[in-house]
């Protein structure tokens, strides 16, 4: 729905209607992973999805599920 064009924190917060604390602490989980960045705009936060990354962990989630695999490992080797 947004694309490339991302997203404010806030906009997010309102699409999703949760608390801004619960909001920062996601959003610092999916940027810590690399699938979401940050650029700042005046006050405001702009995330925009990393599609390639969430493709290459869509496939491996895809390709592993119910496998029996190290899912830990698996997802160290993502993020090589």
């Amino acid at each position: 729905k947004f694309g490339n064009e991302g997203l404010t924190v806030g906009k997010v917060q309102r699409e999703l209607g949760i608390p801004a604390s619960t909001l920062s602490h996601h959003i610092l989980s999916l940027v810590g992973a690399g699938l979401v960045s940050q650029q700042r705009e005046g006050r405001s936060l702009r995330c925009r999805p990393n599609f390639k990354r969430l493709r290459d962990l869509t496939t491996l989630l895809f390709a592993e599920c119910c496998t029996g695999a190290d899912a830990e490992g698996a997802i160290k080797t993502l993020a090589i």
